[in-house]
């Protein structure tokens, strides 16, 4: 999803790199938490666990500095991955603390056996236009805020 902002790509040339990527991080944030909140909103209570892993997480390979910044929200699951972070802490390959949620993949596409539940696609579709207007409205609040600090 791209957001147009008429006087955006001036406003951030003139912020300077570090700041411009603050105000892109800041934007996509809010609007991955309009996600979240949707799918936290229509996952399934059965224990209340699958709610509990859904998180936001920033997607720095897909990332650019002050030209991109990119948010998925996801289900936390799986093991450790081959960091340098977590080599350091020595967790490669481990379980997380919390437990795995591997089962909404089940419940998001289904299997042989059991129809699909989906919750995700689904709240992207509802809440895509009001995540838009909250990345937009938190973009501008954020540059004003910038230029006014750098004036």
């Amino acid at each position: 999803m791209e957001i147009k902002v008429r006087g955006l790509e001036q406003a951030l040339q003139r912020l300077g790199a570090a700041v411009g990527e603050s105000v892109l991080r800041s934007a996509g944030a809010a609007g991955a938490q309009v996600f979240k909140d949707e799918v936290i909103a229509r996952a399934p209570e059965a224990t209340g666990f699958l709610k509990s892993q859904v998180i936001i997480a920033h997607a720095g390979d897909k990332s650019e500095g002050a030209k991109r910044q990119t948010y998925v929200v996801r289900v936390r699951g799986g093991k450790y991955a081959n960091t340098r972070a977590n080599r350091r802490k020595g967790r490669v390959g481990q379980e997380s603390a919390t437990g795995d949620a591997y089962y909404w993949r089940f419940l998001e596409f289904g299997t042989s056996k059991a129809v699909a539940r989906p919750v995700i696609r689904p709240s992207w579709e509802a809440r895509r236009a009001h995540a838009l207007e909250v990345m937009r409205a938190r973009l501008w609040e954020r540059v004003q805020a910038a230029l006014r600090g750098s004036a």
